[in-house]
């Protein structure tokens, strides 16, 4: 596992305690809660999509020949 794999994981993890806690101990859920969560788990996506494609792109000049 990368480094940048594990602190993914690390950062999807209180969202996974919130969903345990909720399930097993019966929690309430808050409004701020889920929100919360929903910019934790678009953070980790937009994070996850852009590790593929993290390659600089070519400096214009060269792709020009100049």
């Amino acid at each position: 596992m990368s480094g940048a794999e594990a602190a993914l994981f690390t950062a999807i993890l209180p969202v996974s305690a919130l969903v345990l806690a909720a399930l097993w101990l019966g929690d309430c859920i808050s409004a701020a809660q889920i929100a919360g969560a929903l910019c934790v788990l678009g953070v980790v996506a937009l994070a996850s999509r852009g590790e593929s494609g993290s390659k600089r792109p070519e400096r214009p000049s060269r792709a020009l020949g100049l």
